[in-house]
Order: C-alpha cells, then sequence, then structure tokens
C-alpha cells in the first residue's frame, strides 16, 4: 500500500509549511477547544479543496488514534480512481502546537529519525458539528492558515444538505470559498 500516495502526501505538507505565512489577522479561527477523545476515531472525506498530493483519490477517510506521549496517530487511505481502482494509504503523526484551544496541530508523514517535526504542515480545525450517539464528534471543517487546502470531513460517507448548507456558512465566514470545495466520493 505504500507507493505515490507518501510521496504527494510528504510534498504537499512539504509545500504547506509555513513558509511566508500571512499575517495573523488573514487567518482562519480555530474552534475554541478541541477535545481530541471526541475526534478520533474515522472520518470521511466528504469534500476538499483539490490538491496535487491527492490527485486520483476518491473515497478518502482519515483515523485518528490517540498515542500515550501526546500525538496522535494518522492513518489516510483511500482509492485511486482509474482502471486498477487500487487502495493506498498512508500513516503519519500529528501533534499539538496550539496547547489553549488543541485546534492547532502539524501533521507529518515523514517517518525518519528526528525529520518527521521538520517537514510538517498545518492542521486546523475551523468547525466541529454536534456530537453523534457515541459522543463522536460528528462533522468537521479543516483548513491551513493560507487557505490553501481545506477539507470537510464526516462520520458518514455523506452529510445533509441542511448541514452542507451550514459549513459553507462557516467556510464563508473564515475567508474560504465554499465552490472550491469538491466532492470525491
Amino acid at each position: 500500500m505504500k507507493g505515490r500516495f507518501f510521496y504527494w502526501i510528504f510534498f504537499s505538507f512539504l509545500s504547506g509549511c509555513s513558509l511566508g505565512a500571512s499575517s495573523m489577522l488573514d487567518q482562519p479561527k480555530t474552534v475554541q477547544h478541541l477535545e481530541l477523545g471526541k475526534y478520533q476515531g474515522k472520518w470521511f472525506e466528504v469534500a476538499r479543496i483539490p490538491n496535487n498530493f491527492q490527485r486520483g483519490c476518491v473515497s478518502t477517510s482519515a483515523t485518528y488514534s490517540l498515542r500515550d506521549d501526546g500525538t496522535v496517530d494518522v492513518l489516510n487511505e483511500c482509492t485511486r480512481d482509474g482502471v486498477s481502482k487500487k487502495k493506498v494509504a498512508a500513516k503519519g503523526r500529528a501533534w499539538i502546537t496550539d496547547e489553549s484551544s488543541n485546534a492547532k496541530l502539524e501533521v507529518s508523514f515523514v517517518h525518519f529519525l528526528f525529520w518527521w517535526r521538520i517537514f510538517s504542515g498545518d492542521y486546523w480545525v475551523l468547525h466541529l458539528g454536534a456530537l453523534n450517539d457515541e459522543g463522536l464528534y460528528s462533522t468537521a471543517v479543516v483548513g491551513e492558515p493560507r487557505r490553501r487546502f481545506g477539507w470537510i470531513l464526516s462520520r458518514t460517507p455523506e452529510i445533509s444538505e441542511e448541514e452542507r448548507e451550514q459549513i459553507d456558512r462557516v467556510l464563508l465566514d473564515q475567508g474560504y470559498d465554499p465552490q472550491k470545495f469538491v466532492d470525491f466520493r
């Protein structure tokens, strides 16, 4: 399951590193507090801003697992669109960079020595939906300071039209264009 998926994740986060980030006034605002225990588990990608590192990926999911050291294991999976419909996966690690909210994290898919903290990208939780029956957040909007990347996540593969409209309002409030978020299911 290795292959190109690892490389485009690596290069995407390398390009997403905070080199020349915009001023604090221009950055989107994260949720006030993220409870990591309610965020862990499997998420389905409902929509995303198209990017090079996920080119050809459909039916994307992400699974987050808390570690004893306070970091989070990340497992991204997708099916490569095309004739073969090959499943690919990338394993990474995330860590909190803003302990006051827990909503700003860095993610890396680099696995050698100390380099994983150098080659990382911003992962900011901008919106959380209500808790589901299992006590987990039901939806989430994830972005980064420069708004080049963004994802709409859900515990289910699809969301209602009403939920999408609410998320689109959040995206507008955060300075994103909701029309740039494309469904790749």
